[in-house]
């Protein structure tokens, strides 16, 4: 269970906060969708419900579907020769959320690539999701639709758009890894001193109940580990057994 928390000063000296721990208890401070882009840093409980899922494509997918409107629009290359059982768009990319139909809000969602320049999300001509990795979620987030009951502080007009992403098969060290990139934008028109960004992470590495962590601040990085070698079933969790794994968490940039 993890998730970010956000502070920082007015300059009037109030500080604002929004955090996420578990989603059912205490309660929440981040909801689903975007804000409207108006300045006043709004939420439509619409638009919210329209955004709250998460998307999921992978780069095999997108490369399939450039190849082929590739060979659609080059005359040497024969599509009834190339895809004698034609080909369908995947689920994926119809679904990518590049844009929001709402108005008040910005049109611009997910990252796409415009392959007509028209400016406009149309898988049928060519456009597909912009992603990094191999595959990659996409959701957005904001800190407005409803009162804070985990910090109890008062929104601070954040929109939160996530890419977690993964590569397969490039090294060792990269199969273990899952990256996430945030772009937090204020949409509202206060100004932040001191702004904070934070990971919280309850990391239960197979038994809980014999975790520990650590930090590492040069790197920006903390962990969790099991304290002996051998990892125990637990408060009905499989334990890993021996040699149970550590995970660690870095803020990269």
């Amino acid at each position: 269970s993890a998730g970010t928390w956000f502070s920082g000063i007015t300059s009037s000296g109030e500080i604002r906060a929004a955090a996420a721990m578990y989603q059912s208890a205490p309660g929440r401070d981040l909801f689903p969708g975007p804000l409207r882009n108006d300045g006043s840093a709004t939420a439509d409980p619409t638009v919210s419900a329209l955004f709250d899922q998460v998307w999921v494509v992978s780069r095999a997918e997108i490369i399939a579907h450039l190849t082929y409107h590739a060979c659609v629009d080059d005359p040497g290359c024969d599509v009834a020769v190339e895809y004698p059982a034609g080909y369908v768009t995947p689920a994926s990319i119809l679904a990518w959320p590049a844009m929001n139909p709402a108005s008040d809000h910005d049109p611009y969602v997910a990252p796409f690539f415009d392959r007509d320049g028209d400016g406009i999300y149309d898988p049928a001509m060519g456009d597909a999701p912009c992603i990094l990795g191999d595959q990659a979620m996409f959701l957005v987030y904001n800190d407005m639709l409803e009162p804070h009951s985990v910090s109890g502080g008062q929104g601070l007009g954040l929109e939160v758009q996530v890419m977690p992403f993964a590569y397969t098969g490039a090294s060792p060290a990269l199969d273990q890894v899952v990256f996430l990139r945030y772009r937090v934008i204020n949409r509202g028109t206060t100004t932040y001193d001191d702004a904070f960004f934070g990971i919280f992470n309850d990391f239960d590495i197979g038994c809980a109940n014999d975790d520990f962590i650590g930090t590492d601040p040069s790197r920006n990085l903390f962990f969790g580990y099991n304290w002996s070698d051998v990892d125990e079933s637990c408060l009905g969790a499989l334990g890993y057994g021996p040699s149970p794994p550590a995970f660690g968490m870095a803020v990269l940039k």
